[in-house]
């Protein structure tokens, strides 16, 4: 991974740059887990109700070119069963860190498998 961007390997080896509205891989998904059990925020009591991309500004989109470089964000809304409460968290991926996470104040209701 670069420092300013995700970054990945082509078949033939040429480093490539996503697309910054590309989904979240599933390799992003994890690292977006990972991140958030590393920094202590999700414990084994928390669940993850959702994980998605945090898209950049809109004017970066537009300036975006095909090669450019730009970072990467998850927004993930995870729910302790502890305490019955709901949080949201933003992850830099790029960065392999947590930007926030901040209780919502709602109880929230996530199926668990």
């Amino acid at each position: 991974m670069s420092a300013v961007g995700v970054a990945g390997l082509e078949k033939g080896g040429r480093l490539w740059h996503q697309h910054p509205l590309e989904p979240l891989s599933a390799d992003e998904f994890r690292r977006t887990t990972e991140i958030l059990h590393r920094e202590g925020h999700v414990t084994e009591t928390f669940r993850f109700a959702s994980i998605e991309l945090m898209e950049p500004a809109k004017q970066e989109v537009l300036a975006w070119r095909a090669g450019d470089a730009l970072p990467r964000h998850s927004f993930a809304v995870v729910w302790n069963r502890a305490d019955n409460k709901t949080y949201e968290a933003t992850v830099d991926l790029t960065g392999d860190a947590v930007l926030s996470f901040k209780l919502t104040g709602r109880p929230s209701v996530v199926a668990s498998n």
